[in-house]
């Protein structure tokens, strides 16, 4: 209770100390993922991702000022709170265009909007019985449960490998929303609390090699063959600094020379 005109205010919460804000958004309802709040010096990835194969990608810019026409890059977290705005342009089919009857649309989508991105754009057209991977990038906040297909559980991994049937066909990713969820700066991530994960096992595979340095370098540097290492961010971050950076790659490396 107030005594004599004294009524203070409660501190803000800690977390916001030293950290900015970064805030991710795309026009048209397309999907994007990277926001949160990160300290200053964080590497993180930010990506988008049409909800049809009508819209494309035009460019990404940072408080109005256009900064990638990538649909994916890194961004180094600066002391300050940014916006970045993915541009995309609406450009139906020609339902005049000649079809191939071997190829079928496949449908990415989420039971939530906002939850998520994909590594695919959602409509594009796959040869019957050719086999894809298929990755969801959840947005901070929420938790991945698995992909499903006509209302069935086809895969309880975000990542996985999908054959496309002779017709169209929608997977839908599904996520609940939690918001004591941490964000991941390096964007999808897979058995984020498994505590069997081997630590710098980037490419799980089962074993510490140089092949894990490798993918642990795409990954930070956002490059497109990364994107399957869908990785537990736990292991990744092997010098446990709460980051995944290039100091991590060092710790790997003196891991696989069995130096200290």
């Amino acid at each position: 209770m107030a005594q004599d005109g004294f009524d203070p205010v409660n501190p803000p919460d800690p977390f916001y100390y030293d950290t900015y804000k970064v805030t991710v958004t795309a026009n048209s309802g397309n999907y994007t993922s990277g926001e949160g709040r990160y300290e200053a010096g964080t590497m993180i990835t930010i990506r988008t991702s049409a909800r049809s194969s009508d819209f494309v990608f035009i460019c990404w810019k940072m408080d109005g000022v256009v900064c990638s026409e990538s649909a994916s890059f890194t961004y180094i977290v600066e002391e300050k709170d940014v916006v970045f705005e993915a541009v995309w342009e609406y450009s139906p089919e020609n339902p005049s265009d000649p079809q191939m009857t071997n190829q079928f649309r496949l449908y990415l989508q989420s039971n939530r909007e906002g939850a998520c991105s994909f590594n695919r754009t959602s409509g594009d057209k796959v040869e019957a019985g050719e086999t894809i991977t298929v990755v969801a990038y959840p947005n901070q906040s929420y938790d991945f449960q698995g992909w499903y297909e006509g209302g069935e559980l086809i895969s309880s991994n975000v990542s996985f490998n999908y054959t496309m049937p002779e017709h169209n066909s929608t997977l839908e990713a599904h996520f609940v929303f939690n918001p004591d969820t941490p964000g991941d700066p390096s964007g999808g991530q897979d058995d984020m609390d498994n505590p069997d994960a081997l630590l710098g096992d980037v490419n799980r595979d089962g074993s510490i090699t140089i092949a894990d340095v490798t993918a642990l370098v795409n990954v930070i540097l956002g490059k497109d063959n990364a994107e399957p290492y869908v990785y537990n961010h736990r292991v990744a971050d092997v010098n446990g600094d709460g980051s995944t950076t290039i100091a991590d790659v060092t710790a790997l490396v003196n891991i696989i020379l069995g130096k200290n």
